[in-house]
């Protein structure tokens, strides 16, 4: 059976999408003729698989993106500290915070952080300034919208919350729950 080609390329003259059961071969020439309902359903099936696929594709290419690699040295720049039982100040140039990043695997990281202290500091519940020197090992996580990073310190109790600006700046946030309660906030820039 040879088919008849319509005015707009198709067979019989309709449109593609009305005539899907038409380009199937029919030997027999016993199939009935689908009804408007029928092929409107079977359009609609298909719009929506399309639709889910589309959906699909942004996140099977970030499952397969790497982490932002954060490796290097993080150098305060900014920030404010308040102690519990003590002051709250502003960072200046005699506090030093560095975080070094020395291995990551995809969003995992861990190295070390030191809080260096100002000796002119003021001292709260026995201790001076910030009262770190010794670097400190961390272990941190990269979120799935690799702007948000994780880290916890292994000595005590305080968890970072940072936020990537770009590449090499870092918006941070650190609690420590406790006796000697501290909180702060900096901007880390990596060197």
């Amino acid at each position: 059976m040879k088919r008849q080609i319509g005015v707009a390329g198709t067979p019989f003259g309709r449109k593609p999408w009305l005539c899907i059961m038409d380009l199937a071969p029919n030997f027999g020439g016993d199939r009935p003729a689908l009804s408007p309902f029928a092929r409107s359903i079977i359009f609609r099936t298909i719009l929506v698989a399309f639709a889910l696929f589309g959906a699909a594709l942004p996140s099977l290419a970030r499952a397969q993106t790497p982490a932002l690699d954060l490796t290097g040295d993080w150098v305060m720049q900014a920030g404010e500290v308040g102690h519990w039982g003590g002051d709250l100040r502003a960072f200046d140039e005699r506090d030093a915070v560095v975080l070094v990043i020395e291995e990551q695997l995809g969003g995992i990281f861990r190295g070390t952080i030191v809080y260096e202290n100002n000796p002119d500091g003021p001292e709260f519940e026995g201790r001076i300034g910030l009262g770190h020197v010794l670097p400190e090992p961390i272990l941190g996580v990269v979120d799935w919208d690799d702007r948000t990073v994780f880290w916890v310190d292994h000595d005590d109790q305080t968890i970072h919350r940072g936020r990537l600006v770009d590449q090499n700046r870092m918006e941070v946030v650190a609690l420590e729950p406790g006796e000697f309660a501290v909180v702060n906030r900096m901007i880390l820039v990596r060197r």
